[in-house]
């Protein structure tokens, strides 16, 4: 009995997505308040920044709504009830991004805080961009997974890049693993894309330019600082996150200088030993944590014309800028001045 508690408290959703498909479920007719309830789910234990609930009462949660609305596309209905808050820290991080492709990026760097029973990767194809999510080993069947979970998450990213963009947004693709359900495709009219079932993968297609033109409600000063926000709360939800909790620690100490890694395990209460062992199991080391930390924040830090490369420097704890360019060259193939020039150019950048 014991074991299971402890898979069920390991992979959970925000409380706030779990209203939010109470909401949708309400304005479809149904009594959201007993259907939660037949799930397992106490919507009080919604409540709350921190909130979290199992994924396996939430599957059951959307086979009850299928059954009780009769509709096999149910999950797609969640869109109109995304709100920042639905995602309480997350949800403002990817509001204020700089561009979409920035906010994906944030996305699955957190993904935690949406799910902790699937994986996901975000990465540039000949395409263009593509989004892939997956359930994990342990949890793909239908007691843990199901379409509408997926078809909930996919409708969920492209509600929130429509909603601090443009209602036009649409991705180039969309593959689904589920087979294609009988009835209007609303699947078509919701993502405005094609869209292929029985798919070896879940997956949304996104055009490079669409993803990286600079938005005009970008905050990228407090984007960043929520994602230091958002690394705490992660460590707090799995203290065993060693990733996020150096990640953090990092960020937090690279103004001062360059941070030795034994200050920074000492900063997380561990001995170096203890700390290199953890990273070497999540198969990496601190040197490359520390490099893929600065090589992300510069990126970031670059797109803000109001800094100059000395004050970049300084906040990514380099002692010298001439190092920071070194670095930065080495990261992406040129200088941070022509990074930031190519960028602009390439996206039609004007201030």
């Amino acid at each position: 009995m014991k074991q299971a508690a402890s898979i069920e408290d390991r992979y959970t959703i925000p409380g706030g997505f779990v209203l939010a498909i109470c909401e949708m479920l309400k304005s479809s007719g149904c009594d959201s308040n007993a259907l939660a309830s037949e799930a397992g789910i106490e919507l009080s234990d919604t409540i709350g920044p921190l909130s979290r609930v199992p994924v396996r009462a939430v599957a059951k949660l959307w086979r009850l709504a299928e059954s009780d609305t009769a509709d096999s596309c149910i999950g797609l209905a969640i869109h109109p009830f995304i709100k920042p808050t639905t995602f309480p820290a997350l949800g403002s991080a990817l509001w204020t991004s700089s561009t979409i492709r920035e906010a994906l990026v944030r996305l699955v760097r957190h993904w935690k805080m949406l799910n902790t029973a699937s994986d996901k990767t975000f990465e540039k194809t000949d395409e263009g961009y593509c989004f892939t999510i997956s359930a994990r080993t342990e949890c793909n069947d239908i007691s843990w997974f199901s379409d509408h979970a997926i078809d909930s998450f996919l409708a969920s990213i492209i509600a929130i890049c429509r909603s601090i963009d443009n209602n036009n947004f649409s991705p180039l693709c969309v593959h689904l693993t589920r087979s294609r359900p009988p009835g209007i495709d609303k699947h078509q009219t919701f993502f405005n894309a094609p869209v292929k079932f029985s798919s070896p993968q879940n997956k949304l297609i996104f055009d490079k330019e669409s993803i990286e033109t600079p938005l005009a409600t970008g905050d990228p000063e407090m984007a960043q600082q929520i994602d230091l926000l958002i690394a705490n709360r992660i460590a707090l939800m799995e203290k065993k996150d060693i990733l996020n909790r150096v990640y953090a620690a990092v960020v937090k100490l690279l103004p001062s200088g360059t941070p030795k890694e034994e200050v920074v395990a000492q900063s997380l209460n561990l001995h170096v030993r203890t700390l290199q062992r953890k990273l070497h199991d999540a198969d990496t080391n601190y040197r490359r944590l520390l490099d893929g930390t600065r090589r992300e924040l510069a990126c970031s830090y670059i797109l803000q014309p109001h800094l100059t490369l000395d004050e970049i420097s300084y906040l990514l704890g380099f002692s010298e800028k001439t190092n920071f360019i070194r670095a930065f060259k080495r990261w992406e193939g040129l200088s941070p001045g022509n990074y930031r020039e190519e960028y602009r150019r390439d996206t039609k950048y004007t201030q």
